[in-house]
This record gives C-alpha cells, structure tokens and sequence, in this order.
C-alpha cells in the first residue's frame, strides 16, 4: 500500500483522502444522528402516547361526569321530590296517583336523555310500584328482583356502575350499562332504587374516536372489564400477570401478548367513577418512523458514497451551497418562520427550486390569510344566524303571556302555547343539521305564527298555501320564521289595521320559491338595497334580511336569489328562490 502511495499521483491521493473522509463522516454522523434521533423520537413517542391517553382518560371523565349530572339533574327535579314524598305514605297513593306522577316524570327523564344521548332508559324502583318513561316497554318483561343488576345491590359501593350486560329490564336487545344511584334526599323511602343504562355502543364508540390506533381497554372501579370494547380486552381482564402491573394512578410498561410486543399505557379517570383506562399500541407500530430514520440514514450513507467516488474538491463544494442555502430556509420554515426567503448569487437550477419554494411560500400565505378571513367572515355569519333563530324578546313576551293567561284560567290558551313553543324548539334545533324540509319548515313558522297570534289576539291574520308535494323537499332551515317575525315586530308597528302575512311555497323554473308577503308599512327599496355590500340592518328597522342572505350565499353560492320589493302599506314581498338541483334535493 505505501509503495502505491508513493508511486501514484497526488491527483489520486487527494481523490482517496476526500473519499475516504467522506465516507468516515457521512457514516459517523449519519450513526450517531440515527442513534440521537431514534432515542429522542422513542421517548417522544411514549410520552406522546402518555399524553394520548391522559387526553382519553380526561375525555372519558367528562363523559362519565355529564351521565352523572344528567341523573343528578333529574333527581333535584321536582317531580323526582315529589315522588319520593307520594311513595312514601304507601297507604295514600292511588293508581290514580301512580299513573299522575309516572307522568309528571317524563319531561325531567326526557331532559336527562337531552343532556346526555348515550342514556337509553331509566327506571324507578320504589316499594309501590316502578316508574319509567313512556316509550320504553316494560310489558312482560322479568322484575327487578330477577333482573341482572339486582345482584349487585350489595356488591357495588352505591352509587356506582354495573359492567356491560344484555338489556333485560327493557328488552332493547342491546347492551348496556347500567349506572346504580339510592336517593339522595331526606327521609326517602326504603328500598328505592334509580337503574338508569347507558348504551354500551355509544361509550365504545366514544372511547375508539380518542384512542388513535391503540387497543382501549377499561376496567371499573372494581376491577372488572366495564365493556368489551375489543377482542383483546377480555383475554387481558382475565390475565392475572397483566392486571397486577397496573398500579399508582397513571403510568406505562411494556407487554407481550399473543407474541406480539405492545406498549401499555395506562391512567385513571379518578373522578367521579375511578375507572382505568388502558391504552396497547403495538411497538413496531409505533416506532415505525425509528426504522424509517434507519432505512433513510443507510440510504444517505450509500448515496454519499457513490457521491464521493464522482464528486471531489471546491466543484462539490461549489454545487452544494445553493442547496444548502435552500435547506436552511427550508429549516427555518419548519420552525414556523414563515418571514425568511431564499436568495442565491446563481442561476443555477437549485436557485430556481429557491425561487420556486419562495412563490410557494408566498402562496401559502395568501391562502393562509384568505382561510383565516373566509373562516372569520363564516363565524360571524354563523353568529349572527343563532341570534336570528329566537328573539329574546319573543320568548320573554311569551312567557309573560303564558303567566297571564294562566292566572286568567285560560288554561286552553296556556296549554297551546307550551306546546307550540316545544314544537318551535324542537323543529328549529332539527338535530344540529343545517338542511330541513319545506314541511319541517312550515310547521316551525306555523308555531311562531300561533304563539304572536295569541300574544297579538287581533293585529294581523295569516294563510299558507304550500302543495303536498313540495313538503318532502329540502331547503336551508329557518328562513320563513325571520322574515314572518319581521312583519310582526316592525311591519305592522303602530298599524292601525288588521296586519295580513301570505306564505306561498311553490317550484318555479327548477326553483324552490319561498315567498313571504304582508301589507305593514314597508321600506324604501331604493333607499336600502339589500344586496348592496355595504347594507347595514341596524339602520334598516323593518328587516332582518342580511344574515338571511349570507347564509343562502355561504350554502348556495349565486345559485340562490334572495328579491325584495315593497309598496308602504299596500303589500311587501320577500322572494328566496332555491335551486332544486342541490345534494339530497328530488
């Protein structure tokens, strides 16, 4: 070898030191790199899943919290009180009595199903007789006494869970859980006892949305398996090894089941039912980017190799440093500085991928804050929408006008109105979807319509006129009661005669046209244009139109019309068309 040195030309040896050195270096920091970054992205990687799982341990309690709030709720209800009071003189309640009060239960159960979807039936148990909500069977069914969680009277600490069993008290076919409570409340009577199931499917499904890619599994405060939530879960409930490593509040080990190697992490949902939840993720799932580091850093290794043997000397240094400018911006933008350009001395094609990188970014941050303004401006639309949905002083001149009818003994009047109002609550909440139908629709501004009636005995009449085709058809919601309201409250202000408000829905030339006209007093069309971007309601006291027209352009695009046209005191049309060849429309 040293002859070879000697005899070959410093051309050469130049070559083989820079091939050599390269190598040297490029296998040394890409292994001490690998290591580095394998370590940290490891550690990263547990505590990342720690971190997963205290998030679902966390969601999981809120969950367990608002079940226990909808019951507690129910139980500081009145009608909940004086049931308790009624079934404990069990010689004075009547089936008269029974009948009267297991009704006087259902609106507090129905809010308690409002308040948390996941509870599917409740039951009272008390030594006179069982109360229930009305739609859910209990003809024919076992009794309590022989029931699947009467058995665990005395095991389970009260109030407390009962793992997932089949539904017998209710025959759903389903399983549930069932969350156990005594009444809290002062000389209750003996043996009364509230079961209230929650469906098994609806806790499973909102542990898997916040477990990721791991295995949950969740244990009660006893010790027992709450519910299967998958296949692996009842293996682990009945490994003895598996449970005793489960100890402190929170924490994480390393597991082999079924020869598969899983990290185990889990914590308690302390309050207010000390479960444990328990997260596995398999370990080659989750240090999958550690050999990905591995196959990039061999990767590198070779590729510089091959470099070296063809690149030497100032060239190389020459062609890497416009990359290497690129790169440090790159970097910097990685570091979310989004401020820092790329600026090369050449015209080179690595200066070209620079300038290139630079528009990228430019473009990103134009489509950055055009995000952020379409998101801001459909905030606002969305805001103002919700307070178009139920003026506060309607509602407040309702109750009022059921307070005074009541102690007018106009119970009719009073009873119509409650019901309307539920029915106007219910149709306008229409299960959080922003789509209706014409026939939802017409039943919420049709409810409006009877309550103002009865508020208003003699300021104005109204007629709908609609086609029982057109009903099934779908259209944004609440975009008839607005516009009736706005009739009302301003149209007819300070009118002297008897206010009229037409309603006509139809199809039109592939439109659905909604169109809404009373003879009040009217606007200057000329004077507020609606369309007009610079349109300010505020200033406009007799319509509420703009959050209307936003809303149909936010949904609809330009594809929906929105006119208007008003003669004072004569008659004042307001016309919505909506094209019928949206998604979902027939």
């Amino acid at each position: 070898m040293k002859k070879w040195l000697h005899s070959t030309t410093f051309r050469k040896r130049i070559q083989l030191s820079l091939i050599l050195f390269t190598m040297i270096a490029v296998v040394v920091c890409g292994g001490t790199s690998y290591l580095i970054a394998s370590r940290i992205l490891e550690n990263k990687s547990y505590s990342l899943n720690q971190g997963i799982i205290d998030k679902s341990a966390q969601s999981l309690e809120e969950k367990l919290r608002k079940i226990r709030l909808a019951v507690l709720t129910f139980m500081s209800s009145d009608q909940f009180n004086q049931l308790l009071k009624k079934t404990a003189k069990v010689d004075e309640l009547s089936y008269y009595d029974h009948f009267k009060l297991n009704q006087s239960l259902q609106t507090p159960i129905f809010q308690m199903k409002l308040i948390e979807p996941g509870i599917t039936s409740i039951l009272i148990n008390t030594p006179v007789g069982e109360y229930f909500s009305n739609p859910d069977n209990r003809t024919g069914r076992i009794p309590f006494s022989e029931s699947n969680v009467y058995p665990f009277l005395d095991k389970v600490h009260l109030p407390g869970w009962v793992e997932s069993h089949p539904d017998d008290l209710f025959g759903t076919g389903q399983n549930v859980l069932s969350l156990m409570f005594v009444p809290i409340v002062q000389n209750a009577p003996a043996d009364t006892h509230i079961v209230v199931d929650v469906s098994e499917s609806a806790l499973k499904e909102y542990l898997l949305k916040n477990s990721g890619d791991a295995i949950p599994v969740v244990f009660t405060e006893n010790g027992r398996l709450a519910f299967e939530a998958d296949p692996l879960s009842s293996q682990l409930a009945a490994d003895a090894d598996f449970r005793s490593r489960l100890k402190d509040n929170k924490g994480h080990f390393e597991y082999t089941v079924n020869h598969i190697r899983y990290l185990v992490n889990y914590s308690t949902v302390a309050f207010p039912d000390n479960w444990l939840i328990v997260h596995l993720t398999e370990r080659n799932v989750l240090l999958k980017d550690v050999r990905l580091i591995q196959l990039v850093t061999v990767s590198v290794i070779v590729i510089f190799g091959l470099l070296a043997l063809l690149i030497s000397g100032k060239l190389t240094s020459l062609l890497l440093r416009p990359l290497n400018q690129l790169q440090s911006v790159m970097k910097k933008v990685e570091h979310n500085d989004w401020s820092v350009r790329f600026q090369g001395e050449y015209k080179d094609e690595f200066t070209h991928v620079g300038f290139r990188f630079n528009s990228m970014l430019d473009q990103i941050e134009i489509l950055t804050r055009e995000r952020m303004d379409a998101q801001h401006a459909e905030r606002i639309a969305e805001m103002k929408v919700l307070q178009a949905q139920m003026n506060p002083h309607f509602l407040y001149n309702t109750l009022n006008t059921i307070l005074w009818k009541s102690h007018s003994n106009k119970q009719e009047e009073v009873r119509e109105m409650i019901m309307s109002l539920s029915v106007l609550f219910r149709v306008g909440l229409n299960n959080g979807e922003e789509l209706t139908t014409v026939a939802k629709e017409l039943e919420h501004v049709t409810q409006y319509l009877k309550i103002q009636k009865l508020c208003y005995a003699s300021l104005f009449e109204y007629t709908i006129e609609c086609e029982e085709e057109i009903k099934p058809l779908p259209t944004l919601k609440l975009l008839l009661q607005p516009l009736v309201e706005n009739s009302i409250l301003h149209g007819f202000k300070d009118y002297r005669n008897e206010g009229q408000i037409h309603i006509r829905i139809t199809v039109v030339d592939g439109f659905l046209q909604m169109k809404v006209s009373d003879n009040g007093q009217g606007f200057d069309t000329l004077e507020h244009d609606v369309n007009d971007p610079h349109f300010d309601v505020s200033a406009c006291e007799g319509f509420a139109l703009r959050n209307i027209g936003k809303r149909l352009s936010l949904y609809y695009g330009n594809r929906a019309e929105f006119n208007v046209n008003s003669t004072p005191f004569q008659q004042t049309n307001i016309e919505i068309l909506i094209p019928l060849e949206i998604e979902g429309a027939s």
